[in-house]
C-alpha cells in the first residue's frame, strides 16, 4: 500500500495511453523538431557562409570541408543539448509530457500515479537517447507487445504514459486501466 492515499486513489484511475497515439505524439514531435533543426541550421549554415567563405575569396576544397566539419560537429552538439532539455524540461519541470503529448492528450507518470521525480526523468530522458539510438527503435516494439505500453525508456525509469483526462465511457478509449497488480505496489 501506498503511503499517500491520494497518490493510490490516482494509480487506480489512470488509464495507459494507447500505441498509436503515444506513435502520434512522437511523430509530432519528430517533425516539430526536425523543423526547428532545420531552421536553426540553415541559420548556421548561412552565417558560416558569410564569415568562412566571403572573406576567403577562393578556400581550398580540404579547408572549406575541414571548416565545414569542425561547425557540423558543434552544431550536432547543440542539437543534441536542445534534444535533451526539450524532452526533460517539458517532461519533468512544467507539463509532464511534450508538445505532442499534450496535443495527444496524454502525460507521463510514475507507476504509482504520482509526478516522475528528477530523477526518473533524467533516466527517462537518456534511455530515450541510448534505448533509441542503440536498438534503432526496438524499444517501440517492446511498448506495442507491453501491457502497459511501456518501451524500454519507460521501464528503465518505472514511468507509464496515461491519458491526461478520463474518456467518458473506457470502452471508447483506446487504453487499459492500471489496477493495484498492475501498478506493481
Amino acid at each position: 500500500m501506498h503511503p499517500n492515499p491520494q497518490v493510490e486513489e490516482e494509480a487506480k484511475n489512470l488509464l495507459v495511453a494507447g500505441f498509436w497515439r503515444r506513435v502520434l505524439a512522437t511523430l509530432f514531435d519528430v517533425i516539430f523538431l526536425a523543423v526547428c533543426a532545420a531552421t536553426f541550421l540553415a541559420v548556421r549554415f548561412g552565417l558560416f557562409l558569410e564569415t568562412f567563405v566571403k572573406p576567403i575569396q577562393d578556400p581550398t576544397p580540404a579547408l572549406f570541408y575541414a571548416e565545414l566539419k569542425h561547425h557540423a560537429l558543434r552544431d550536432g552538439a547543440i542539437i543534441g543539448v536542445f534534444l535533451f532539455f526539450y524532452f526533460f524540461l517539458l517532461e519533468y519541470l512544467f507539463f509532464r509530457g511534450t508538445l505532442g503529448k499534450m496535443i495527444l492528450g496524454i502525460r507521463i507518470a510514475h507507476q504509482n500515479g504520482s509526478r516522475p521525480g528528477l530523477l526518473q526523468s533524467i533516466a527517462r530522458c537518456l534511455g530515450k537517447y541510448f534505448f533509441g539510438a542503440l536498438t534503432l527503435g526496438l524499444s517501440w516494439v517492446c511498448a506495442l507487445l507491453s501491457r502497459k505500453r511501456q518501451a524500454w525508456h519507460d521501464r528503465l525509469a518505472k514511468t507509464v504514459v496515461v491519458l491526461s483526462e478520463l474518456p467518458a465511457s473506457p470502452e471508447a478509449a483506446e487504453t487499459q486501466i492500471l489496477n493495484k497488480e498492475s501498478v506493481g505496489g
